[in-house]
């Protein structure tokens, strides 16, 4: 197990958690691209540009993996506000998407409308909007902002690939 991992199950115990192995290696993803954004903000676009593993290797070097636990700490200590907060700014980011107009959430951004109003879905139940998008269509179907990406999914559940639309935001917090 890397030395990360054994630090965030230590501070879980610390805490006097549980920590499944999946979400240890989520909290190492995550301390890894932190890492690669600390190193990005903290050198300078040529030196990032000329050396960007060297300099990757270094900063990964220097960082304090007992701090990253203790910022991660603090970041989810309130876990069901930032949830909320989180749900709140995708739905009045989304307003105008016609799948959340059509199912009657009419811009409102708390928790109970949305449970109430919005239901579990597969893609399956979401396939004829994103093939409208694939087909050429820019309305604000599924987001508010225009999708400007078309991926396909690696899986085959059901036997085939599935479109995964993206727009900008989305692709910059997702890959």
């Amino acid at each position: 197990m890397p030395k990360f991992s054994i630090l965030v199950l230590q501070a879980a115990k610390r805490s006097g958690m549980e920590i499944s192995e999946p979400v240890v290696a989520c909290i190492s993803d995550l301390a890894f691209k932190f890492t690669g954004l600390f190193a990005l903000e903290t050198w300078s676009n040529k030196q990032c540009q000329a050396f960007p593993k060297l300099q990757m290797l270094e900063k990964i070097g220097e960082f304090n993996m007992e701090k990253v636990i203790e910022d991660f700490e603090a970041m989810t200590s309130d876990v069901e506000r930032i949830q909320k907060e989180t749900l709140k700014k995708i739905l009045e980011q989304n307003r105008s998407a016609e799948y959340l107009q059509l199912l009657g959430l009419d811009g409102r951004t708390d928790l109970e409308s949305f449970k109430r109003v919005v239901p579990l879905v597969t893609h399956t139940d979401l396939d004829p909007y994103i093939q409208r998008i694939a087909d050429g269509d820019s309305s604000p179907v599924l987001t508010g902002k225009p999708i400007t990406t078309i991926s396909l999914s690696s899986g085959t559940t059901q036997g085939r690939s599935k479109f995964i639309p993206f727009n900008d935001e989305l692709m910059e917090n997702t890959l």
